[in-house]
Parts: C-alpha cells; sequence; structure tokens
C-alpha cells in the first residue's frame, strides 16, 4: 500500500486506496476524530439530556413545545421554552468548535497518511499531538480559506438574483429568470473550480510548513482541476449517501433523542474521516506528480543500497 502512496494514481486507483487505507488502519484514523471531537458530541449529548431530551425515543420539537403553544404557557411550558433555549444554544456552541476542530483532525489524518507513506506506523496520541503543535497555523488559514468561500458563495447567490430582479422588472421576467439562472450556473461552476484550485491549503500548511498554502495549492492542482473536483464530489456523494441512509434510520426510529444524536454524531466521525484519508490520499498524489517525489524517493533507494 506504501507503493501505491508513492507513485501517481489514476482516479479508481485513489478511491480503492482511500477505502483500503480506511479498512487496514480504521482504528487509528477514527480515534483520531474520536479523541478530538468526541468531548466536544459528549457535551452535546449531557446538554440535551439535561434539558430534558428523552434518551431513547423523543418526539419532534414541534410536537413537545410548539404544538402546545396556542393553548398559552402554563409553567411547565416556559420550562419547556428555557430547556429549548439551552439546548440551541448547545448545538450553537457544538457547531462552532466541530468547525474549529475539524481542519485538525483532518491536519492528523494527513500527518498519519504521510508517516504510512514513508513506511512508518502511527499512533492517534503522537499524531494529535502533532496537529495540535500547528494549530494556530492551521485555524488561521482554515479561517481564511471559509471566508474566500462564504465570500463566492454570497457573491454567487446574490450576483444573479440581482441582474436577474433587473432584468425582469426592466425588460421581460422570464428573460430574467433564465438569465439569473445561467449566471447562477456559470458563477457556481467557476467557484467550484477557484474552490478546488486552493482546497489543498491544510496540505501544504501541516505537510510543507507552507502558510497559508493557496499558492502552493494552486500549483498542485495546475491542469488537474477537473480530476481534483471530481474525485472530492464522489467522495462527498459517498459520505453524504452514508450519513443519509443511517441518520434517517436513526430518525425515524429514535426520533430526536440523545442516543439518536449520539449514533449521528459518530457517524459524522466516521464520514469525515473517510473524506479525510481522500483528502490525504490526493494532496500525496498531486504532489507527488508536482513535484516527482516518487523519483525522489527511487534515488534515495538506489543511493542507500550502492
Amino acid at each position: 500500500m506504501d507503493e501505491q502512496l508513492n507513485r501517481p494514481k489514476g482516479f479508481g486507483e485513489m478511491l480503492d486506496l482511500t477505502f483500503r487505507l480506511c479498512k487496514n488502519d480504521f482504528s487509528g484514523f477514527f480515534m483520531i476524530l474520536l479523541v478530538v471531537l468526541g468531548p466536544v458530541y459528549l457535551i452535546e449529548a449531557i446538554i440535551l439530556f439535561l434539558t430534558g431530551t428523552n434518551f431513547f425515543h423523543e418526539l419532534s420539537p414541534t410536537d413537545t413545545l410548539f404544538g402546545q403553544m396556542p393553548n398559552g404557557f402554563s409553567e411547565k411550558e416556559s420550562l419547556q421554552t428555557f430547556n429549548f433555549i439551552t439546548a440551541s444554544i448547545g448545538t450553537l456552541f457544538v457547531g462552532l468548535a466541530t468547525l474549529i476542530l475539524l481542519p485538525v483532525t483532518r491536519s492528523g489524518v494527513l500527518i498519519a497518511v504521510g508517516q504510512l507513506k514513508n513506511k512508518e506506523h502511527f499512533t492517534a496520541g503522537i499524531v494529535i499531538k502533532r496537529a495540535f503543535s500547528k494549530f494556530w497555523p492551521i485555524f488561521g488559514c482554515s479561517l481564511l480559506f471559509g471566508i474566500i468561500v462564504f465570500g463566492m458563495i454570497f457573491a454567487g447567490v446574490l450576483t444573479p438574483t440581482l441582474i436577474g430582479v433587473i432584468i425582469g422588472s426592466t425588460l421581460n421576467k422570464i428573460l430574467g429568470i433564465v438569465i439569473g439562472v445561467l449566471l447562477f450556473i456559470g458563477i457556481a461552476v467557476v467557484a467550484a473550480l477557484l474552490v478546488t484550485r486552493w482546497s489543498l491549503f491544510l496540505g501544504s500548511v501541516v505537510i510543507e510548513n507552507d502558510a497559508p498554502g493557496l499558492s502552493r495549492s494552486w500549483h498542485l492542482t495546475q491542469q488537474r482541476t477537473w480530476k481534483t473536483l471530481g474525485f472530492f464530489i464522489v467522495v462527498s456523494i459517498i459520505t453524504g449517501v452514508i450519513s443519509t441512509a443511517i441518520s434517517g434510520i436513526t430518525v425515524l426510529v429514535m426520533g430526536n433523542s440523545v442516543l439518536s444524536i449520539i449514533i449521528n454524531d459518530l457517524v459524522s466521525i466516521l464520514t469525515s474521516m473517510i473524506f479525510s484519508v481522500a483528502y490525504a490520499v490526493i494532496y500525496f498524489d498531486m504532489k507527488i506528480r508536482h513535484d516527482g517525489d516518487d523519483l525522489k524517493d527511487m534515488i534515495d533507494s538506489y543511493e542507500g543500497t550502492s
């Protein structure tokens, strides 16, 4: 497997390698994410349980709170309102903490795959320490990338809408809608390609100490943008199907109970692990292609045997 990590791969080979890595080193990769994100999800479960959410089965918020609003607010209903607000604040905290810590877990997986690439074993504890030692560069560069993505999404939605409304109000409504939709599709494609060109920044920051890594990522994905985008789309579809299927079953059986949320959090860790391994695989593949790392390894091996 380390031979595959040290040579350029085709699209199918990268997918195959991703899932073989996940299978062979499942416990190590899963533990990286569980140790970092597990406490956050545990806090979420405790908050929900203490605010009255049933552990095994819970009705929807409409049935427990909003459905009773026409009858007025009794003391019990006021307590439900307080619990609902507290749970919502807890959920917001969990979301923000996850956004901050997720790049750290992805960095840990990058480091772990890098060690496998160098024919070394890894342990979750050491990998996590190494990832957290670069927390501020990871956080800062991830924040910058997030702002760029948000800006493109905002512009991608606002620009076609405004142009469509202007054309629709001055010329023709149908024409405005058509032009607005076409502009939205065009901007979405361009934005997706730009995000893809910058998407490997984290590997540059963590592995190469090159912050913010956007320029490095731009060079790594040169002439391979569509391949990179397609790979991310396929992996996202696979992880999305897994997450949606299991989440749908748990919500159907247990509603919004604490146990259902715990199961969904574990599934989220699983799918994040798969995506993180896929990210590491394509990063090292692009790095090998761009830098000729496979040739360097061959030269080092030759010099070592001579």
